[in-house]
């Protein structure tokens, strides 16, 4: 499928008969260049087989790029150049291109989507300026920005596929994952997202990481439940965890909150530890569940108290105490438990709270053990 976002825009394709030169007019189908416009024109690659000269923009105005038109096989290309500043088309690659980079920088002149439904990779190694705008990197396909992005616009992640960020990025819009999976690196122990919060707003979205970051303090919004891929990697969150969602921990590696949290929804643990420190790390109505997988554990690095407790079983999903204390019943939910507890004194430092029942199945070998309220034992 073709997206073109501009009502007004017609376009324009490259045949690279003569020369690279963007603006020389016989390298384009009609013999003239697209207009050096924002507003005007897109130009469009849509090739079976590859033209004679490859496109250099230069410096130059675009409404929009459209890379093939969903069934012909783009062969991979370059687009190089020093600044093209693009409109709200946008750039699109459809189904059947092939690899394509884009090495130029590149200048916002208006929101827009950068999107990809292509089974191969898009790749734009130059600068982003946002420029103010907001740029969103949508569908099915991956992508990834290795040139600084700077501005003071925001980064929107939609779409099934995912996005890389390689760069120490300066932008200050803050970033916003709606689906797919966003892709982080690290520079200089710092996560490549610019500046301001990183929020979850749709099913599935998550966060991965390409490189233990170390502490963050930017905040995150949870609207919806968000997915934290560690990826054999450490986080340690130390700004404001908020919102009604909840968190996924997923991938080896270990995510720490260490600030004041206050999202809402489920805390759970689907492999990797998940690491709770400074006693405030999730509200105490917060239920946690941590999956019957081995590896899968939960951390209590200070005294805390949660909302319940529940999953586990004989292939993972434990409780490492480390000496600490676990305060459980916050939601006034009954919930059993059949993880291990391990750390020192760890049969010792769970207690349940409120009117709940806690049912520990995973605490001996003998029988399960009943907690009652502040810890009575009912066996």
């Amino acid at each position: 499928m073709i997206f073109v976002s501009s009502a007004n825009a017609g376009v324009v394709y490259w045949d690279g008969s003569t020369s690279t030169a963007w603006a020389t007019g016989s390298n384009w189908v009609g013999n003239v260049a697209p207009a050096n416009s924002t507003v005007t024109d897109i130009a469009g690659f849509n090739f079976s087989s590859s033209p004679p000269n490859a496109p250099n923009a230069g410096t130059r105005s675009i409404n929009g790029l459209i890379i093939g038109d969903g069934s012909t096989a783009v062969p991979a290309f370059t687009l190089a150049g020093t600044n093209l500043r693009v409109g709200d088309a946008g750039i699109v690659k459809n189904a059947s291109s092939l690899a394509t980079l884009i090495l130029t920088g590149v200048t916002l002149a208006a929101d827009q989507s950068w999107i990809n439904n292509s089974a191969t990779s898009l790749t734009v190694s130059g600068i982003i300026v946002s420029n103010g705008f907001d740029l969103t990197f949508d569908g099915s396909g991956n992508m990834t920005a290795r040139g600084v992005v700077s501005g003071n616009g925001s980064i929107i992640k939609a779409g099934t596929g995912s996005l890389t960020l390689n760069a120490s990025n300066t932008y200050t819009g803050g970033t916003v994952i709606t689906g797919g999976t966003l892709i982080v690196d690290a520079v200089a122990n710092k996560e490549t997202l610019g500046s301001g919060r990183l929020e979850f707003n749709g099913g599935g979205a998550t966060l991965q990481l390409a490189d233990s970051v170390g502490k963050s303090n930017r905040n995150y919004v949870l609207s919806q439940t968000g997915i934290i891929n560690t990826n054999g990697f450490d986080l340690t969150l130390d700004g404001i965890v908020s919102g009604a969602g909840g968190i996924t921990k997923v991938g080896a590696g270990t995510l720490e909150l260490g600030g004041t949290n206050a999202f809402t929804g489920i805390a759970e643990v689907q492999s990797g530890t998940l690491s709770l420190a400074g006693g405030v790390a999730i509200s105490d109505t917060v239920a946690v569940v941590t999956a019957d997988v081995a590896g899968a554990v939960l951390h209590i690095i200070d005294d805390e108290t949660i909302g319940s407790l529940s999953g586990g079983g004989a292939s993972g999903g434990n409780v490492d105490l480390s000496g600490k204390t676990l305060i459980l019943g916050g939601n006034d939910a009954s919930t059993a438990y059949g993880g291990q507890w391990v750390g020192s004194n760890a049969a010792q430092s769970a207690v349940c709270a409120a009117e709940a029942a806690f049912e520990l199945r995973g605490v001996d070998s003998r029988r399960p053990r009943r907690l009652g309220p502040w810890g009575s034992s009912q066996r």
